[in-house]
């Protein structure tokens, strides 16, 4: 469950001591931070989630109280919160509204941003998306994807000359992107482009098999 608070970070500071008042965002062991535009000229202006000693103190707390509020009514109406990270839930505070007919390219973008990604393996996604982009359109719409965009892509690759494993791999990558993309709540098909689908066998090299007659 995601707790917000309205905190200041001492370590931003500006110029002449002032401070800018941030959103604190807890969730999932993580903590994140939404920046506000309330200024404040000191520390001794802030205590206990609250501006203080200020005459338009009033007016900036109605304000803070508002933009909480605003940021929790997003979290409720999130669907599959818990498994969403830190980062990837202030993503969603900061970008509420704005969720209706995302590009595959956008959905590939925030999730190459968002994930936690080893550098080897964030190389070898950019190559399979290079490959996948080649054939789908990057401003398709997630929401236009279907069962026969699923075939076409699987043609594509294999008329390539593509393995069997390879293919898999990237056919498990876009599958990866959907997945995130129903997950933030950026889709919903009425029909699952996947269902249906057999993504195609991993291949067995013979160097796995053991020639050890006691395994026989």
């Amino acid at each position: 469950m995601a707790i917000l608070n309205a905190v200041i970070v001492p370590a931003k500071v500006l110029k002449g001591g002032r401070h800018k008042v941030r959103i604190s965002v807890a969730h999932n062991g993580e903590t994140r931070y939404i920046v506000t535009d309330i200024t404040i000229e000191s520390l001794k202006e802030f205590k206990n989630g609250s501006i203080v000693k200020r005459p338009d103190a009033a007016i900036l707390n109605t304000k803070l109280r508002g933009l909480l509020q605003r940021y929790q009514g997003v979290i409720d109406d999130l669907a599959y919160t818990n498994g969403l990270t830190c980062s990837e839930l202030v993503y969603q505070i900061k970008n509420a509204g704005n969720y209706k007919h995302r590009t595959l390219l956008s959905i590939y973008e925030e999730y190459m941003d968002n994930a936690h990604i080893k550098p080897g393996t964030y190389k070898g996604y950019v190559n399979i998306w290079k490959t996948i982009s080649g054939h789908l359109s990057e401003k398709m719409l997630v929401e236009n994807i279907t069962h026969g965009t699923i075939l076409g892509l699987d043609k594509y690759l294999r008329e390539r000359g593509l393995k069997p494993t390879t293919v898999r791999n990237y056919l498990v990558f876009l599958m990866v992107l959907l997945n995130y993309a129903k997950r933030c709540g950026y889709v919903q098909f009425r029909v699952d482009p996947f269902a249906g689908y057999e993504l195609p066998k991993m291949e067995v090299r013979q160097s796995w098999l053991s020639v050890d007659a006691s395994n026989i």
